[in-house]
């Protein structure tokens, strides 16, 4: 009899500590703080740009987004403003922390950097009505993962702007205008291919896009022209 007691209580122990490391589990995960959502980015025909980085930033530092997708269709002038692509979510994920952008823009060559710090209770607020009206995208090919789209958008003269896209649902989530930084040639976000012996300050990031391209994108008449108030013509359901 005095051997089962201790057992028993030895189970009784082991089923309390079991249920103190599944609550530390649920809380650490935090599964009601997590959503499925992925990011795209473009930029105006207009106002090209060499597009060194961009990622989220999330609560531990880590960097997050999958806006490398666009990278290359951005530096080959090939982007379409409000249109960009990204891969299907496979894991909810905390919202991120902030946005960090480094490019350079083609008109004026100036050099931007900076991180951009989200709204964070509208991010989740956003989230919360879309869901509850119906108003969220499945993000899969497979197992129906319903979240929404974040799509950054890098207007002329450094005017960053947010939008979250749902299904019939599209808000501006922030907008910020950062400033031109002086260049020193040394990208932060990656390491790019320089000629042996060049200066870096003086690197031509847009040598390779066609000439044909360059002149008729520099023909263009942008005399005023604010990207920053244009709606891409594929948000018919903004939300204000």
């Amino acid at each position: 009899m005095k051997r089962l007691n201790l057992l028993n209580k030895g189970l009784m122990m082991l089923a309390v500590v079991m249920a103190i490391l599944l609550l530390f589990k649920i809380f650490s995960y935090k599964s009601w703080e997590r959503y499925y959502y992925t990011s795209s980015v473009s930029n105006p025909e207009a106002f090209p740009i060499h597009l060194f980085g961009i990622a989220f930033i999330m609560e531990n530092g880590e960097y997050s987004g999958d806006f490398y997708n666009d990278l290359d269709i951005i530096n080959s002038f090939n982007s379409d403003w409000g249109r960009g692509t990204s891969y299907e979510a496979y894991n909810p994920q905390f919202l991120p922390k902030s946005l960090f952008v480094e490019y350079m823009d083609f008109r004026t060559q100036k050099y931007y950097i900076d991180t951009i710090i989200l709204p964070k209770e509208k991010m989740y607020q956003s989230f919360e009505i879309a869901k509850k009206q119906n108003k969220l995208s499945d993000l899969a090919y497979g197992r129906r993962k319903m979240g929404l789209s974040f799509h950054v958008g890098i207007a002329n003269d450094g005017n960053i702007l947010i939008w979250l896209l749902g299904d019939d649902y599209q808000l501006e989530l922030y907008r910020k205008k950062i400033h031109p930084k002086p260049f020193t040639g040394n990208v932060v976000s990656k390491k790019e291919p320089e000629p042996v012996g060049a200066n870096k300050s003086q690197i031509n990031y847009f040598a390779d896009v066609p000439d044909s391209l360059k002149r008729k994108i520099m023909e263009l008449k942008v005399d005023n022209v604010e990207y920053k108030d244009s709606v891409p013509v594929y948000f018919d359901q903004l939300r204000p």
